[in-house]
C-alpha cells in the first residue's frame, strides 16, 4: 500500500464492489472493507485489503467511503442505520454511494449526512461486472462539484469516463433513464 493515498472504504463486495476494490488494491491504494457475507471479503483480504466488522468500523478508518449495494434499503440502512457509515465517519471524509437506486432515497441520505456536516456523491455507474472487472465503467456524478473534484484522482483506477451530472440525485435520475 502506497504511502499518501487515500484510505478507501468499500462497502458491498458483490460482483461490482468486489471487481471495483481489487482494482483499487492493484492501483496500491489502502483498502478496508466490509460486507455482510464474509466468504465475499476472503480474496481482498488475501489481496491485503483490511477487513471490517462493520459498516461504522469501516468509515472511521477511511477517509473516502464507497457504497455499492443492491437496492435502496440496503443503502439506507448501511449509512444510517445502527453501526452505520453515520456513527463512524470521519469529519474530512467523504461517502460516495455508487448503487443504482432511487433517486428520492439518495436525496434523502444526503440531507441527512449534510446536516451532520458529511459530505456526500451519488455516483452511479454503467458498464456492468464487464465494465467492473476491466476497470471501464462510466460514473454518473451528482453532489457538490467541489467534492467531486476531490475523489477524481481515486475513481481513475475503475473508471474509463464520469462525468458530473449536477446536484444530488440527478446522476440517479440521468441513470435511470439509460437503465430502463
Amino acid at each position: 500500500m502506497s504511502v499518501g493515498k487515500e484510505t478507501i472504504g468499500f462497502i458491498g463486495i458483490g460482483v461490482m464492489g468486489k471487481s471495483m476494490a481489487l482494482n483499487l488494491l492493484k492501483a496500491g491504494y489502502p483498502l478496508f472493507a466490509y460486507d455482510l457475507n464474509p466468504k465475499a471479503l476472503e480474496e481482498l483480504k488475501q489481496k491485503g485489503a483490511a477487513i471490517g466488522k462493520s459498516s461504522k468500523e469501516v468509515a472511521g478508518q477511511s477517509d473516502v467511503i464507497i457504497t455499492m449495494l443492491p437496492n435502496s434499503d440496503d443503502v439506507e440502512k448501511v449509512i444510517l442505520g445502527e453501526n452505520g457509515v453515520m456513527e463512524g465517519v470521519r469529519g474530512a471524509s467523504i461517502v460516495i454511494d455508487m448503487s443504482t437506486i432511487d433517486p428520492s432515497v439518495s436525496r434523502r441520505i444526503s440531507q441527512i449526512l449534510q446536516s451532520r456536516n458529511i459530505k456526500m456523491l451519488d455516483a452511479p455507474v454503467s458498464g456492468g461486472p464487464p465494465g467492473a472487472a476491466a476497470g471501464t465503467l462510466s460514473i454518473m456524478v451528482g453532489g457538490m462539484k467541489m467534492f467531486f473534484v476531490s475523489v477524481r484522482i481515486s475513481s481513475r483506477r475503475w473508471e474509463k469516463a464520469s462525468s458530473t451530472a449536477g446536484p444530488m440525485a440527478m446522476a440517479r435520475s440521468s441513470s435511470a433513464s439509460t437503465i430502463f
